[in-house]
């Protein structure tokens, strides 16, 4: 298989589940690996620390992507991968290179003449934004076009609803007109004028002006996770959330946060390297039955 064909693949996985940030961004990657590539895909036995050191290099001399934006779409393509694995297909997830696993590939020395000094505020943050005269979802395809390196994290979520035809699933919208984004403190100013017309963009005055409103990043996955947000979703913004686990299968847990807040059970499955989810089972011994349930990692707490 080749790395454009399980790209494709996941293309079509994510568009039948309505899932346009992560859309966008294998897109955008799928037409950056063909443009490197060309005719010949490379195929995925082929991707080494070489290939991989390569291509970044490549996005950031030839397509002008910033480190931040660079590390967003080869996290969107190792994304891929982690897919057509779950799919059967032979692909070794601990072969492939580190540098595209942890999405900070290790980059040549750029000469003298190419070193930027990086800002305090270069770092990239999440903002909020209400719609005004347009939807959200019309908003988000506008955003992409107008400022494609910019995170947009909408607040729609799958739930079976009840109609007169019979239950069905349909795409929610958690909260009206609200959509997130991720981008630095200069282009989100830039987007605040762009679009002061028909979005408002969250701020706050201080110290007699006005400063945008940022949402943490705690704040964020705790979002995600309290609303069903696939895990799948939330690695591709938050892809070092698996690794802050030592829990392992086997081990006696307290749950500390969520609807089981409190309860004590033991975990029986979960990869700490990939999923956000452990199952743990909880025993309720003076009725004689035990349930599982899907509980974050970070709701977890190991007994003494």
């Amino acid at each position: 298989m080749t790395l454009a064909e399980a790209i494709d693949l996941t293309i079509k996985s994510k568009r039948e589940q309505r899932r346009d940030a992560a859309l966008r961004k294998l897109e955008f990657a799928r037409k950056c690996v063909d443009a490197y590539c060309g005719a010949a895909s490379v195929s995925l036995s082929d991707i080494d620390e070489s290939w991989v050191e390569s291509f970044s290099q490549w996005l950031i001399s030839t397509r002008g992507l910033s480190p931040n934006s660079r590390a967003t779409y080869l996290r969107a393509i190792y994304s891929a991968l982690r897919f057509v694995a779950r799919q059967g297909e032979n692909v070794d997830l601990a072969a492939i290179p580190v540098g595209l696993r942890t999405n900070s590939p290790a980059l040549s020395a750029p000469s003298p003449a190419t070193v930027t000094v990086r800002k305090a505020d270069d770092k990239p943050h999440w903002f909020a934004m209400k719609c005004r005269a347009t939807d959200s979802e019309e908003m988000a395809h506008r955003i992409a076009d107008e400022f494609p390196d910019v995170e947009v994290f909408r607040t729609d979520v799958e739930r079976i609803v009840d109609t007169p035809s019979g239950k069905h699933r349909r795409m929610i919208e958690l909260l009206k007109d609200i959509m997130f984004f991720r981008t630095t403190l200069q282009i989100c100013q830039r987007m605040k004028s762009a679009y002061h017309s028909v979005a408002y963009i969250f701020d706050y005055p201080s110290e007699g002006s006005r400063k945008m409103a940022v949402v943490s990043d705690m704040d964020m996955k705790m979002f995600m996770y309290f609303n069903d947000i696939a895990p799948e979703r939330i690695l591709l913004y938050f892809p070092d959330e698996a690794m802050r686990t030592t829990i392992s299968a086997g081990t006696p847990v307290t749950i500390t946060d969520g609807r089981f807040r409190g309860a004590t059970g033991t975990v029986i499955s979960g990869d700490t390297s990939t999923p956000l989810e452990a199952t743990v089972a909880v025993s309720f011994p003076l009725l004689g039955i035990a349930a599982s349930a899907p509980i974050p990692w970070r709701f977890l707490q190991a007994q003494n």
